[in-house]
């Protein structure tokens, strides 16, 4: 198989998984070759922008407001161009670790082709005490994949530590007329169903609504959903834990996550490990002992008895009906 048709089948079995577990940030690099195989990478990304939109729209829009345009990821660089702070949607976004990020180069995360822009940018910043503007840049995935966007800079200056780099990218949704006018026809009809209800209904509905989410709980608890769907290899911590990195508390997490996906968040998460193993059992060819550590499970017997009790077959077994 050529070279170049092995590299571009790779990028789209990543590409796959990672739509699969739920992340539609990155994009395949554009070849200059024109055959089915280009079609099929442009069908892909065309697929990941629409779901992206779709998802951010679902995940911002609410009965009273509508986030249209969100920030998705944030950086903060020193003098030297290392990363000083990076927020958690752009660790989610570049499926790699904060660790990995902070106080390491930041065209570290940029493409060949990008990091000469950047480097181009950052000495006009340099030579500026304020300096705004904005470059179109290509990030890089921890899977080798692109996230083509456009970055907001601005130079500062902190007090006592120098000159630092903010560096912004904002996701523009495509949803601003279809929300506009669906909104207020959302509102009167919400209001027409409060009228509605009995005094019996509205007690009920009290009772059950001791816990009232806000919309920073509601985006903290959502934030906790994708961290989860990035970082399904890794060990989970406990639900104080977990609570307390996405700045809320347990009971909150819990109820919020409910409410929200109807599903516990250990469940949610058994769930889309087996979901993320089951393709890689019926689409690759990697061991079984490989694919239980790559979707977290912490022993092969443990995987094999999971997978088994959710799909009625061994992984062996379910490669074997695949490939007959």
């Amino acid at each position: 198989m050529e070279e170049h048709i092995e590299q571009r089948l790779s990028s789209l079995r990543v590409m796959l998984l990672k739509m699969l577990s739920g992340s539609y940030y990155q994009r395949i690099k554009r070849s200059e070759h024109n055959d089915i195989l280009e079609s099929f990478i442009i069908g892909f990304n065309v697929l990941a922008e629409e779901f992206q939109d779709v998802l951010v729209h679902q995940g911002y829009a609410n009965r009273y407001a509508a986030i249209l345009d969100v920030v998705q990821m944030s950086f903060i660089i020193d003098e030297h161009g290392m990363v000083e702070m990076v927020n958690k949607q752009a660790c989610n976004a570049l499926s790699r670790r904060k660790s990995n990020i902070i106080d390491r180069p930041f065209e570290a995360l940029l493409t060949e082709g990008s990091v000469k822009k950047w480097e181009k940018v950052f000495q006009q910043c340099a030579k500026r005490r304020a300096f705004d503007t904005s470059v179109d840049l290509v990030f890089k995935s921890k899977g080798g994949l692109e996230i083509p966007k456009t970055v907001y800079v601005s130079r500062y200056y902190k007090t006592a530590q120098g000159y630092r780099t903010l560096i912004t990218v904002i996701h523009h949704t495509n949803y601003q007329k279809k929300l506009q006018s669906g909104i207020t026809g959302k509102i009167n009809k919400g209001k027409l169903n409060e009228k509605k209800r009995s005094v019996k209904d509205r007690i009920a509905l009290l009772k059950k609504s001791k816990v009232r989410l806000s919309l920073e709980d509601i985006q903290k608890i959502k934030m906790g959903h994708d961290m989860i769907l990035t970082n399904l290899e890794h060990d989970f911590p406990s639900l104080k834990e977990f609570a307390l990195q996405l700045g809320t508390n347990e009971f909150k997490l819990k109820y919020g996550f409910k409410e929200l996906y109807g599903t516990t968040v250990h469940k949610f998460l058994i769930e889309e490990r087996l979901r993320k193993a089951l393709m890689m059992v019926l689409y690759s060819d990697r061991p079984f002992k490989s694919i239980a550590e790559m979707t977290g499970f912490k022993s092969l017997p443990h995987f094999s008895r999971s997978f088994k009790n959710t799909y009625g077959h061994s992984p062996s077994e379910m490669r074997k009906i695949n490939n007959g």
